[in-house]
């Protein structure tokens, strides 16, 4: 940043082109009409990024650091905007500070505003063709203050009923207009993210969200040199496990399967589709911990992983990315979006990625990938929509297998099965509506429509522990699928006393329709072996409907720094061979910030799962399993504001459930309860100049298990340090170097109990960075160990990781 620096009388006319001053990486200029306030800014001006990156893109910071005064405002060279000239407003509720900067972004005003004066208040939506006098009135209604113009296109904001404790006088003299000299700030987010909509459907402040989040942006999954969405919850502290001979996964969280959703929107498919979106297609992942039917419907206690792929844009997109790597890995992508119309109403993103590998880990086939989204966004006024597709072809090898003995892990040269030929075809539509009624209500319609065919032949996989004669199962099918998944719901926030209050009610509805056509058998033959029959069996056909709605209400409470997050959902699924089974759902966080800096918070949670059998035991319905979570941490906003910290305790849990005992006269019993309690600490952000992290750790235990049930990885972390050299002479250059670990786990084979070892992995690489180009180089499993899944559903095989992996990724923007 260059010195302060008076501004030639002549650029105070300067075009419109130049408007965007500072915001645009241009000059700016600064009109201040207080002259404390014009020493407090002064002081501060040098680190004019970092705070303007922090109050002005990161919309969720509860406060404003500067220590004197806050110029809330994107400065601006416009000053021909006289009090009864009138502007588009659209400003949805925000923190008192983030609207203010807002509004002198969109009315190309400045607006000055003290610290103390606009902390701890929200301001409440307000939209349509306004003046800016009338745009502060609506934001500042019901507070003490008052926005007075100190001259063309300067507003200051101070307390109606008293002068300013500064000292600051009616009387204001203008002083000479200085220039600002800056480049524009990061558009990125860094290893820290401040805000999530996927807990509360609201673009919620993690910080005052009563629930433990954690986001992995789109900078930790570039630094990381990400290769799928796998391999970035891995990072996350999160087991994954392989649910049959490879081809699909599940994430663990807390104990049990975590839900998969898309934009929102719940994945029915989610371990073959929204899993496999390609790196260049994502925009970040959000993980919400904990039993919440009312953001995923049916689902299991452990939490949700959200994927957010990339949306249109209306700051010009145009990056290409090449990456090659072990086992003749080749990939390309290109991203691209913009504006389509001047005006910026109209806007798109299109991501086009495709690769393909000679070979895969084990010596299975190589894999192939095509995946392409096209998606079309319109904004004007209180109207937002967004129309997208998406289409992903994959061609999976199978997946390298060994047994567990008494010693552990079985070492194995061969391959474990045949080669598997999976293909699956998946397509995706979808849009996202959302119109505001008047200053404070919203509508919101979002809507997902998948068609998903899997085909596979003779597709073995072994199961047992004689090795001179083991049992293979084979199988040919053929799989299509079809979903489709509305969510509407409308929004409105109010106050009532000191209580603001932001209310949602809404709905869900959705319809999973499958159709199977598979060809079974079984053969027994020496393990590994190199060639087994063709499939030749029984022929089965399955078909089945199953239908799910929910009904909802939330409201989201603050009184000072107290925050209430409640709600009531009532579920329920059917399907056309099972009756109906409902549930209540009620849900409740609470949150209190003990100071800017430091917030504890505690919920408890609810979840539901069907009972999927039939016929009915002893005649009687039976009521779904029910899930339920309670968790109790702490959340910290340290080294101002650049590094957060969540830590929590839980506790999950699953009870009603059954599972089939053909003794019984029903022909089912009730299981045990199953639970698990643990801790988990998560860290993201950036410690020095250049240095960023994320650090995560989770400890769990198994409270109650069913019988054989796998006891659960107790400890597991993540570790991910990079840095940019701050040296004039090495800038842009960098390096990471990443730990993922995890303790043993043991697998129950009655009567004996196997052990998986535990273990470590180290990645690194270095990287180069320009304005329009990087290149990352970077060794995934430093020193080539055996590494193992982090948890199994069957007892038989135990999944194997790969080996040492090394990629080359280029990207060049243009």
């Amino acid at each position: 940043m260059r010195d302060v620096e008076k501004e030639p009388r002549d650029r105070q006319t300067a075009p419109a082109a130049r408007e965007a001053g500072v915001c645009r990486g241009g000059y700016d200029r600064l009109a201040l009409t207080d002259k404390a306030a014009t020493l407090g800014f002064v002081a501060e001006v040098v680190n004019f990024q970092t705070r303007y990156k922090k109050t002005m893109k990161q919309q969720t910071s509860r406060k404003t650091t500067w220590k004197h005064y806050v110029a809330v405002a994107c400065l601006s060279v416009a000053s021909g905007y006289a009090n009864a000239q009138t502007v588009k407003i659209d400003l949805p509720a925000l923190p008192l500070s983030e609207a203010l900067a807002k509004l002198s972004l969109q009315g190309k005003v400045n607006i000055l505003a003290s610290d103390a004066s606009v902390a701890n208040r929200m301001a409440p939506a307000v939209s349509g063709t306004l003046s800016i006098h009338d745009a502060l009135d609506q934001l500042l209604k019901g507070t003490n203050l008052k926005a007075e113009q100190k001259q063309e296109g300067t507003w200051v904001i101070s307390a109606s009923s008293k002068q300013a404790a500064t000292g600051a006088t009616d009387a204001a003299t203008v002083l000479p207009a200085i220039t600002v000299t800056g480049n524009v700030p990061s558009d990125n987010t860094g290893f820290l993210a401040y805000s999530s909509n996927t807990a509360t459907r609201t673009d919620t402040p993690i910080s005052e969200t009563p629930q433990s989040i954690q986001v992995i942006t789109a900078d930790q999954l570039k630094s990381h040199q990400t290769q799928s969405v796998l391999d970035a919850l891995e990072m996350a502290g999160l087991p994954i496990v392989s649910q049959s001979q490879g081809n699909s996964a599940a994430v663990i969280s807390r104990g049990f399967t975590a839900n998969v959703m898309r934009n929102g929107i719940n994945d029915v498919s989610g371990n073959q589709t929204a899993l496999s979106i390609p790196m260049a297609g994502i925009e970040r992942i959000e993980v919400i911990k904990g039993a919440d039917s009312i953001v995923a419907g049916v689902m299991y206690p452990g939490g949700v992983v959200n994927i957010v792929t990339k949306q249109p844009t209306a700051d010009p997109v145009r990056e290409l990315t090449v990456q090659t790597g072990s086992y003749g890995d080749w990939l390309g992508a290109v991203d691209l979006g913009g504006p389509l119309t001047p005006d910026n109403h109209l806007t798109y993103r299109l991501v086009v990625s495709g690769e393909r590998s000679g070979e895969s880990y084990g010596g299975y086939d190589g894999n192939r990938t095509f995946y392409v989204a096209p998606t079309l966004g319109w904004k004007s006024g209180g109207t937002d929509i967004v129309v997208g597709y998406q289409h992903q072809a994959q061609n999976l090898p199978a997946t390298a297998i060994t047994f567990v003995g008494p010693d552990g892990p079985l070492r194995l040269d061969a391959r474990a099965t045949p080669p598997d030929n999976q293909f699956i075809k998946s397509d995706t539509l979808f849009y996202d509506i959302k119109q505001k009624l008047g200053h404070d209500w919203e509508v919101e319609s979002r809507t997902q429509y998948q068609n998903i065919n899997d085909w596979s032949e003779n597709n073995y996989f072994p199961f047992g522990y004689d090795l001179t004669s083991m049992p293979y199962s084979g199988g040919t099918y053929t799989t299509s699928s079809s979903s489709i998944e509305t969510d509407n719901h409308i929004k409105t926030a109010f106050q009532i006393g000191a209580v603001k209050n932001s209310l949602m009610f809404g709905g869900e509805y959705q319809i999973y329709r499958t159709n199977i056509n598979e060809i079974a058998s079984g053969v027994l033959a020496p393990f590994p072996s190199p060639t087994l029959p063709p499939v030749a069996g029984d022929f089965y056909n399955i078909s089945s409907r199953q239908y799910f709605n929910n009904l909802y209400l939330q409201d989201q409470m603050s009184w000072g720094r107290l925050r209430v997050l409640a709600s009531l959902a009532r579920g329920t699924s059917w399907s056309n061979s099972q009756p109906a089974q409902s549930a209540w759902l009620p849900n409740i966080g609470v949150l209190y910030q003990l100071s800017d800096d430091v917030s504890v918070f505690a919920n408890t949670f609810r979840s539901f799962v069907p009972n999927t059998f039939s016929p009915l035991i002893q005649g009687v319905l039976v009521p779904p399993a029910l899930g339920r979570s309670v968790e109790a941490g702490v959340k910290l906003n340290l080294l101002d504001d650049q590094l957060s910290v969540t830590a929590d305790v839980f506790r999950t849990a699953m009870s009603n459930t059954f599972y089939p005992a053909p003794g019984s006269p029903s022909g089912y019993l009730p299981a045990e309860n199953e639970a698990y309690r643990g801790a988990e600490i998560n860290v993201a952000g950036q410690v020095l100049p250049g240095l960023n992290l994320t650090f995560n750790y989770t400890y769990t235990t198994g409270q109650q298990l069913p019988t054989n049930n796998t006891p659960p990885v107790r400890h597991m972390g993540g570790l991910w340090l990079s840095y940019d050299l701050q040296s004039e002479h090495l800038r842009g250059w960098g390096a990471g170097i990443g730990l993922q670990a995890r303790s043993s786990y043991e697998i129950p084979v009655q009567p004996l109990v196997y052990k998986i070892p535990g273990q470590m992995q180290t990645d690194l690489n270095v990287h180069y960075q320009t304005k329009n180009w990087s290149t990352i180089l970077g060794i995934k499993n430093v020193f080539n160990r055996t590494l193992y899944q982090d948890a199994v559903y069957y007892v038989d095989f135990v999944t194997l990781n790969p080996g040492r992996l090394v990629f080359l990724t280029s990207s060049y923007k243009f």
